[in-house]
Formats: structure tokens, sequence, C-alpha cells
């Protein structure tokens, strides 16, 4: 792929939160002489904020979706639909043999549901991700379960006690709930941890638990899940636990791709960076988002951390190729978290102090839907 209108081009491997900021960027105030190419495996892009709410019927997945194509010709940028197998130098290396040439490279393809330790059939389990897909391939495994000739309610399972498995569960609830007349259900939720949300004030983990079991979630904590089979979940203690579809939605692991792009990489396997987010091997390359982890520094795997890390990259992307020295990126220690408890609430935490009500979800509907009509263009814009 060459452009004799370029003499330089900066490679964005994702279009996630943060890159998505480049793109809009780009739009703005494109860096001269340079093309802006997006490579990604999805025509769009879902943000994360808005599945939970997805799934429980509170709006299309069309609002939540980030039109790739739509995007990056508005922007004046050059999309890619494929996937990437490796890196070869200055080049990435696609399924069909496809070589893109770049001379600023920033990864940014998020992070995997951990399944360490776990043994899976894959028929008896969903991951959350990718989620451009997840809504479709829920459905299709639920009406498999539905239609088989069963008189017991359909069991699902969801592993993971954290902010996005207690939210997806709760989600989940509301949206099976609808046609539990029809098909009754049984929805638990299993964490390897004594607690959900351990790392969570107190008074917002009561505020959920309460609310899961409100909602007749069954909730198994301090027991990890060591195989996954077709009927049944078994734990580390040797019981089981009946099951007839398993949603990954647990701890962060980095995708296997990460392992191909030759890059040094800290103990759990994801890109590691300086303070700048640039890779610590010195080559120009980013890595953002869950892709990354900054050396000496504990970063939570967030999507709040990656939108905040777009205006640096725009910044260090332009520091970079000006030979500038690039600027660091300082996470803040505090951030607004709000969970969708997918009927007409929402609750959440604050510098420690806890919250709930149909405002919060309001809130947190208006924050989610304004972060994404940024990057769906109009005609007119």
């Amino acid at each position: 792929m060459s452009d004799t209108k370029h003499t330089k081009t900066i490679l964005l491997l994702g279009v996630g939160h943060t890159h998505a900021h480049i793109v809009r960027n780009w739009k703005r105030n494109p860096i001269p002489q340079t093309k802006l190419v997006c490579v990604s495996n999805f025509p769009t892009t879902v943000y994360s904020g808005m599945l939970p709410g997805v799934l429980a019927g509170q709006f299309p997945l069309r609002a939540a979706e980030i039109d790739l194509q739509r995007l990056c010709d508005w922007a004046g940028v050059e999309l890619v639909i494929g996937n990437v197998t490796h890196r070869s130098g200055r080049q990435l290396i696609l399924a069909d043999g496809t070589t893109i040439a770049f001379d600023v490279l920033s990864v940014g393809i998020g992070s995997i549901p951990s399944t360490r330790g776990i043994e899976i059939a894959h028929p008896a389990c969903l991951s959350i991700k990718p989620m451009q897909d997840f809504t479709k391939r829920f459905g299709e495994r639920l009406d498999r379960l539905r239609f088989q000739n069963r008189s017991e309610p359909i069991k699902v399972s969801i592993i993971g006690g954290g902010m996005a498995g207690c939210e997806i569960a709760l989600c989940l609830q509301a949206r099976l709930s609808q046609t539990a007349t029809e098909i009754p259900f049984e929805l638990k939720l299993i964490h390897d941890a004594e607690n959900i949300l351990q790392s969570e004030p107190s008074r917002f983990r009561r505020r959920v638990s309460k609310e899961l079991k409100s909602r007749n979630i069954h909730l198994t904590t301090g027991h990890r899940v060591r195989e996954i089979s077709i009927g049944a979940l078994h734990l580390e203690d040797g019981s089981t636990i009946p099951n007839d579809l398993a949603i990954l939605a647990s701890g962060a692991a980095p995708p296997p791709l990460l392992s191909q792009l030759e890059l040094p990489r800290d103990d759990n396997g994801f890109l590691l960076t300086d303070d700048s987010l640039q890779s610590t091997s010195g080559e120009p390359v980013f890595a953002v988002g869950d892709s990354g982890s900054i050396q000496h520094k504990s970063v939570p795997k967030a999507g709040v951390y990656a939108v905040r890390q777009g205006p640096i990259l725009w910044d260090n992307l332009q520091r970079l190729m000006d030979g500038k020295t690039p600027k660091k990126f300082e996470p803040q220690e505090n951030f607004l978290k709000l969970m969708n408890f997918g009927n007409r609430s929402a609750a959440g935490v604050w510098r420690g102090f806890s919250f709930q009500g149909a405002w919060a979800l309001h809130l947190k509907n208006w924050i989610d839907r304004s972060f994404v009509q940024k990057y769906q263009p109009s005609d007119k814009s």
C-alpha cells in the first residue's frame, strides 16, 4: 500500500476508545505528508459501557456501535478490515498475506477474559469479547437451548464478579425475565474471591449484592472454576454446578496477537510501555488501553483509562513525527464508576461515596451516549 502524496504512515491496530480519538482529531488537524491507516477485524466497534444496556433491551445495538468505515471516510483515514497475524519489522502481516508498512504503530486491541487454569468445552461457553458480535452469539446459543426438548429451566452462569460480571448478570436477568413465563431460566454468578467487587467500597458491594439477591441471581464466591464442561461447571474443591451456558466476564488477559508482535511484555503478557505509552523497546510503537501496561505503575484494565489516553497519544504521535520529547501519561487515581442494574436504576461510586437511583442511570446513559455520538458523524458534520 503506497501513496505518493505521503512520505510516512501512522498505523493504528484496533479502533477502540483511544484510537477513535486519534481518527476524530485527524479530521481537524491531519499531520502533514503523513497517512493514517486503521486496521480492524470488524467494520464496527462497540462501546463497552453500553453493551450491558443493549443486553437488557434498553436500547438497540446500533446505538452503542461506531461505524468505522463511516468514521474513517469522514476523517480522511484509510480503513483496512482484516485479521493481523504477526509483525515483521515495520510491517503488519494479515491472514490473507497482505502487508501494511508503517513508520509509527499504535496497538489498541483491548483484552480478553482470562481463562487461565480453566479447561473449556467451547459449546458450553461464551466470552463477552469480541463485543461486536456477542449479542448475536448469545442469542444463537439461547435459541438452541430453547428449542431443545427440556423440562428444566435454562441454567446460565456468569464467571467473574467484578464490575463487568455483576453488570452483565443484572442486565441479562432483565432480558431473560421478559420471556421467563415461556422459557424459565436460572442465573448464577461465580467468583473466585470471597467477595464480589473486592476492590470497591463495602457500601457499594452491599448495594450490588442486595440487588443480585432481589433478582434471584445465585451468588457463589470463594471458589475457582477449573472446568466448563457440557452440562456443568467443575470447581477446584471438587464440587459441580449444573450449567447450560457459561459466560466469561473474568479478569483481563492479553489477546494472543500481542505475543506475535515481537515487543516487550509484562509478566501477564501485555505490551510493556514507558510513561509516554511508547514501547520499552524504544521502537516507534505505542500500546494503549488494555493492550499496554505502563512500567512500574499499576493501572487497572478499565475503559476510562483508554479514553483518557486519547489526547496524550495524539500529542505524542505528533511529537514523535517532529522529533520532540513525548509527554507522560498520568493516570488519575479516582474516577466515577456506574453500574447499570438493567431495570430503571443504576448504582455508582465516586471517591468512596456510594449512591443508587434512577438518576444514576440517566447520568450513565448521558455520559455513554455523548461519548458514542462524538464518533458517529452526520452527513452535515
